[in-house]
């Protein structure tokens, strides 16, 4: 796949409702500290519409996730989400079908799991051609991960495990990260069918990921 929270006060001031010694109804409330299963699978909380991703695998801002005004996930990409729950309704399980007639291309599957923390702390994807595992770890207060372990096996019989390291640099108004700095280290790469350790795939690298994200007005989140 080439590819957490401000001050409470912080968040009233950004949707406008700090004023002189007023006080929040519970709606005010409910909009500023809105949170979901759903959300929280991603690293998001408050009434997010939707996200959009850019790195270094990217030429420009690419849709990720799009959600309801319940925090529902409901597109993954360029797609409807598809997606199966546990017990307490976190995601478990998500397909992705883009609109494109080569589906077997197209289709990816993803699991998670979580601590009992409740924090992401495994994501396996896969198509038929790739097979990915992100394992999440040392999250922080707010539930962000500030290290990754990145598992990948393609069907020419390659494999490469990748360690990633995250800062989290920039937050917006609800305490969602929206630029991370991303060190990255190959620690193995080799050919499956042979063993053979490609050496020369072994590298470091840095960069910077950000996010943009939409959120529902007020008045557009309180018309459930």
């Amino acid at each position: 796949m080439k590819r957490h929270i401000l001050s409470f006060l912080f968040i009233l001031s950004a949707i406008g409702i700090i004023t002189g010694c007023s006080t929040l109804t519970k709606k005010d409330t409910e909009y500023a500290e809105f949170c979901s299963n759903d959300l929280s699978t991603f690293f998001l909380r408050g009434p997010v519409m939707s996200v959009e991703r850019w790195d270094k695998f990217s030429n420009e801002y690419v849709n990720d996730l799009s959600f309801d005004k319940n925090g529902n996930l409901v597109r993954f990409g360029d797609s409807s989400a598809y997606v199966n729950r546990d017990e307490q309704g976190r995601i478990i399980a998500l397909s992705n079908y883009l609109p494109t007639e080569y589906l077997m291309d197209s289709h990816w599957d993803y699991v998670y799991s979580y601590t009992p923390d409740g924090n992401v702390d495994m994501c396996e994807g896969g198509a038929y051609w790739c097979q990915i595992v992100s394992i999440f770890s040392d999250h922080d207060n707010n539930g962000n991960p500030m290290k990754e372990t990145v598992s990948m096996e393609d069907d020419e019989g390659n494999s490469s495990v990748e360690n990633y390291t995250y800062e989290y640099i920039q937050f917006d108004d609800f305490g969602n990260w929206t630029a991370r700095k991303v060190g990255s280290h190959t620690s193995r790469n080799y050919d499956l069918n042979t063993g053979d350790r490609i050496k020369e795939s072994d590298k470091t690298d840095n960069f910077i990921e950000h996010r943009r994200i939409t959120y529902y007005t007020r008045d557009q989140f309180l018309k459930k």
